[in-house]
């Protein structure tokens, strides 16, 4: 393992979202080996869950010492929510001032709909968030520059299959933050998936463009940096 770079740590309790078939695992794992990377220790926490049937899912993360991966009510840092009403479910988890990047991918529970429940909309969800103090990024799970190689980029931006959403969102919120450098990420990815190269590659460009649209974000409150210090 690199030696640690003594960097201070602003983010330790992280909390990954969503539902089955978005890739939360894969994103857990590239985390905790870009931290490794850096010389930081990382612990994983994934719960049973129904994500292999499709249903809702969660992973969880500690960056530092710790005496436990579990993440309790009040404690995380940050969310990570991959499908919009997600968050809804681990909000809780959020302490108060932490910060939440919510894709606007949809896709209402089944158990919702056979029951007449209506999708609650990004502005109900805007008002959960701002009742727990916790400031939300919502985030459409689209970007230019990542689905074809070998062509000119043009502005037309291209929509995130839910597949590869984690690590989109996963390098949205690292752009954003800073929270692991970009050069990290790229190793993690390469080492997670160097027995599928032509997924590496779209996953390595939608990374790169997933970083360059988290950079763009202005960050709310106490959570505003100067990205120009952060590695590229």
């Amino acid at each position: 393992m690199p030696e640690s770079t003594g960097v201070e740590l602003r983010w330790q309790a992280l909390v990954l979202a969503g539902v089955g078939g978005q890739g939360l695992q894969t994103a857990l794992e590239v985390l905790a080996l870009a931290a490794n990377e850096i010389g930081l220790e990382a612990q994983t926490f994934a719960p049973l869950s129904l994500a292999r049937l499709g249903g809702s899912a969660c992973c969880q993360l500690r960056l530092g010492p710790a005496s436990t991966p579990r993440i309790t009510a009040g404690q995380a840092d940050l969310l990570i929510v991959l499908e919009m009403s997600e968050v809804l479910r681990v909000l809780p988890l959020a302490r108060a001032g932490a910060l939440a990047f919510i894709a606007t991918w949809r896709r209402p529970p089944l158990a919702a709909g056979l029951q007449g429940q209506p999708y609650p909309s990004q502005q109900a969800l805007a008002k959960a968030l701002q009742q727990r103090e916790v400031a939300g990024i919502f985030v459409e799970p689209r970007c230019r520059g990542w689905a074809k190689v070998g062509e000119p980029e043009t502005e037309t931006e291209e929509e995130v299959p839910p597949g590869l959403l984690s690590l989109f969102m996963l390098a949205v919120c690292c752009g954003a933050t800073g929270l692991l450098p970009r050069a990290a990420l790229e190793q993690a990815l390469a080492l997670r998936l160097q027995e599928r190269p032509a997924l590496a590659s779209i996953a390595r460009r939608l990374l790169a463009a997933g970083w360059l649209h988290g950079r763009r974000l202005e960050l709310p409150g106490e959570w505003g940096l100067d990205k120009s210090l952060w590695l590229r």
